[in-house]
């Protein structure tokens, strides 16, 4: 099953069996919640044609599939994913394993390139609802009556820092200053740092319009042409450096942090997932599950749980593509068991330069209503609505 793991890549690990052997602990499960790799923007005109006169750079892959960048990044994760849990895994094929994806192009691509990396000839399925069709556990506000306009409104007004939205506004005015140069453009309506930001609620839930919406927007294309290891000149028309992608990714994080991270968002979002993850760790079958699919999945389950990260070369909460919340299962030799959760994903360069994965990119995250790194299986059951 691991033929294609490097003679590093097996020597790596992450501590787990010095962890095991201190505490007398037995991995028993495994959940990995992913997002897709690199894409193209989901449009072929990522924004209106208003904001910028430049060409925009080509892709190898229509819109908003997985590039084959992407693909050769996705199968350094599984790489590494294999030689940190090759115990509970062993060698060979077997059938407790579970992959799981959403109906977009790039979530299916990404799981089967996951699981021909990881389980290589061993024939696993990439399971999914059906093309075309929406999947309430990755599209939870598609298709649902959603959170009344006014809870959601109220949750997301709730969580905003001391000053609104004007403040979010100033507080990032030089970044979005940034974003204006780089589009090249000086009507008004360009005029990022001068555009107000705004709510518009759509279906219970509630997203941002103006500034920060379309400077979030941009800030996430840029990091992807620059992941996806395109010529510096064809990262944001050669206008910003590696630097810059990693300061303007805070935009990103913090539309997710004002729209999907507020609890009671959140807990709505998370809770199809979350189900899954409860199934993973407690139900029958699959010892090793995994669910691909997007950063709203993953911010809103950081929001249900208060769970923070930040991988190298990104923002604090920022899901980087192909970036995972890791949930272990582990049991003593009393028959306790304790779960604990993981934030693993590549760095901003090691996306960039398809490089090997450093033990860092795997660390350890406090459960606020555990009290810690570690909790009771019990009380996490309750934490997330079993």
């Amino acid at each position: 099953m691991f033929k294609s793991l490097s003679v590093a890549a097996l020597c790596l690990g992450l501590a787990f069996p010095g962890l095991a052997r201190a505490q007398d602990l037995t991995l028993e499960r495994v959940v990995i919640v992913m997002r897709h790799g690199v894409r193209p923007p989901t449009k072929d005109q990522p924004l209106p044609p208003v904001f910028t006169s430049q060409a925009w750079p080509k892709w190898d892959v229509p819109a908003g599939w997985l590039t084959s960048h992407g693909e050769q990044a996705i199968a350094k994760l599984a790489v590494f994913d294999g030689a940190n849990y090759r115990t509970l895994l062993g060698k060979g094929c077997t059938t407790k394993v579970r992959v799981v994806a959403d109906t977009d192009q790039r979530t299916l691509k990404t799981a089967s390139v996951y699981a021909d990396t990881l389980f290589a000839g061993c024939g696993v399925t990439v399971e999914n609802a059906g093309e075309g069709k929406s999947d309430v556990r990755f599209s939870p506000f598609e298709g649902t009556a959603g959170l009344p306009d006014v809870a959601a409104q109220t949750a997301v007004t709730e969580a905003l820092p001391a000053g609104g939205l004007a403040k979010m506004d100033a507080d990032n005015h030089d970044r979005l200053t940034l974003l204006t140069r780089v589009l090249d453009c000086h009507a008004p309506a360009c005029d990022l740092a001068h555009t107000s930001t705004q709510f518009a609620d759509k279906e219970g839930r509630v997203k941002i319009s103006g500034g920060l919406d379309t400077a979030s927007t941009l800030a996430q294309v840029l990091l992807l042409e620059y992941t996806d290891g395109k010529p510096m000149d064809q990262v944001g028309w050669g206008k910003v450096t590696a630097a810059d992608i990693t300061d303007l990714s805070r935009l990103h994080a913090l539309e997710f942090n004002t729209v999907a991270r507020p609890k009671a968002i959140a807990d709505y979002a998370a809770r199809p997932l979350l189900a899954e993850v409860s199934r993973g760790l407690f139900g029958e079958g699959a010892v090793y599950t995994v669910l691909v699919g997007h950063d709203t999945n993953i911010a809103n389950i950081g929001g249900a749980l208060d769970l923070h990260w930040q991988a190298t070369g990104f923002a604090t909460d920022d899901p980087a593509p192909g970036g995972a919340l890791i949930f272990e299962k582990w049991r003593d030799s009393k028959g306790a068991e304790t779960v604990r959760v993981r934030y693993r994903a590549q760095s901003l360069d090691e996306i960039r330069n398809l490089s090997d994965m450093a033990a860092n990119d795997s660390a350890p995250l406090t459960i606020p209503a555990c009290g810690g790194e570690v909790c009771d299986s019990a009380k996490f059951k309750a934490l997330i609505g079993e």
